[in-house]
């Protein structure tokens, strides 16, 4: 989570500024003529580019999905309950408040892991993550929305996507 919220501010304060370069080259150029010198540069057209206020309205749209954490295979991909989630994020409060409110990661109630006790005690096994990749896949196909941006984790993209590992922090582009 948070890498995705640092990836959002900076992503939105990038186009503030690119917003405010397009417009300082705008006031010095001569009358007349038509100079569009960044293609990525497309809001130009926006009077007042608020970070703070786009940042809000992410967080407000944000959707967090259980299914897409991390094959429990060791102690780092143990999440952590809801709450702590909340103290840590509280402007995600709204999509962190739809998780379950305890655990939202596979658990073994006789083999039980905890990452606030820092307990590692079971694996989920193969075949329970499998049909979790297969459920958020799913969830997609049956979305109205036909781009998404997806934040998540190495060895569910790679399930999720048929066998291509994934770089840290990598953008990959994929068509359902």
């Amino acid at each position: 989570i948070e890498t995705c919220t640092i990836g959002c501010k900076a992503g939105l304060t990038a186009k503030s500024e690119r917003i405010l370069k397009k417009r300082r080259m705008e006031s010095q150029k001569p009358d007349g003529q038509d100079d569009s010198f960044d293609e990525n540069a497309d809001e130009g057209n926006v009077d007042n580019f608020d970070v703070d206020a786009a940042y809000k309205d992410w967080a407000r749209k944000l959707i967090i999905r259980p299914d897409l954490t991390e094959h429990l295979y060791c102690t780092g991909d143990v999440g952590r309950p809801r709450w702590c989630l909340e103290n840590d994020f509280p402007d995600l409060g709204l999509a962190i408040s739809r998780l379950p409110e305890d655990r939202w990661w596979w658990y073994d109630a006789s083999k039980p892991n905890d990452a606030q006790k820092q307990q590692f005690n079971s694996k989920e096994p193969q075949n329970h993550f499998k049909n979790r990749v297969g459920r958020f896949k799913s969830w997609l196909l049956q979305r109205k929305e036909t781009n998404f941006v997806i934040f998540g984790h190495s060895t569910f993209f790679k399930e999720f996507s048929g066998g291509r590992s994934m770089k840290n922090c990598e953008i990959h582009t994929m068509r359902l």
